[in-house]
């Protein structure tokens, strides 16, 4: 599932369900509003969304031609075409979502509870991917003129995952930045932290756990052990651990 051809479906309560202190025209709105939130949210990120809620207007202006059964056997039908669902809040109180959760599972779609979480798997997958095909291309013959004409693609992917790398850890590392020195063969990605360094020249402790950066990259993507490097970034024991939380996290691990 990668976020450039996966296609999303919303599943949620529409129609109103009787909510306490919420009056019909009130919860429909509400409804609506938390379907077309999510779906402007995926498309803003380049994703693909099914979104049942478009077929209200149908129902509105067509109610003879068109009704909430045939909207419904629209909606499981499309779900049939989708690679993931996200279940939106509310959703258990809808008949008709409970069904499409159902249909979801029997067909074997994941299902999402939350939008960042969604996107974030989907993020995954495009990370492997830029890291297999960085691993491909730069592992080919360096005096090849395939190899020569793949460095401009071998630079933008090695790009990639340094910003990806640096995104998944800069709340622990708050300075952290990347170069890729494209111009050295064979291209590497090099980490720097101005902080980080910093605390382990000023340690007083002992530093024989400490451990530098590239290798706590290395560890979790063995793929990129050869092409990264670091500014003597050495991480602490206590920062380890989150580290490489937050880096199996970006390769998809639980």
């Amino acid at each position: 599932m990668k976020k450039k051809n996966a296609l999303v479906f919303l599943l949620g309560p529409i129609t109103p369900t009787g909510r306490i202190g919420m009056s019909p025209v009130w919860e429909l709105v509400s409804n609506l509003r938390q379907f077309f939130t999510a779906e402007a949210a995926l498309i803003n990120e380049g994703v693909a969304v099914v979104n049942p809620a478009n077929d209200i207007f149908a129902l509105l202006i067509g109610q003879d031609r068109f009704s909430e059964k045939m909207a419904k056997e629209k909606s499981l039908d499309k779900l049939s075409h989708c690679d993931v669902a996200l279940a939106l809040p509310g959703w258990e109180r809808s008949e008709g979502a409970r069904t499409e959760k159902e249909k979801a599972d029997e067909l074997k779609i994941p299902v999402f509870y939350n939008l960042t979480l969604l996107l974030e798997s989907l993020k995954v997958d495009d990370m492997m991917d830029d890291i297999s095909e960085f691993a491909l291309l730069i592992g080919q013959d360096r005096f090849s003129e395939k190899y020569v004409n793949s460095r401009e693609k071998i630079v933008s992917l090695a790009q990639k995952i340094g910003e990806a790398i640096c995104g998944a850890v800069r709340d622990i590392i708050p300075d952290i930045e990347y170069r890729v020195f494209y111009q050295e063969n064979p291209t590497s990605i090099w980490f720097k932290s101005k902080e980080t360094r910093c605390q382990f020249e000023d340690t007083t402790e002992s530093i024989s756990s400490w451990e530098p950066f590239w290798s706590l990259i290395s560890k979790v993507f063995p793929e990129l052990e050869d092409y990264i490097a670091d500014d003597l970034m050495y991480i602490s024991p206590e920062m380890q651990e989150k580290i490489i939380r937050r880096l199996e996290a970006l390769r998809g691990k639980k």
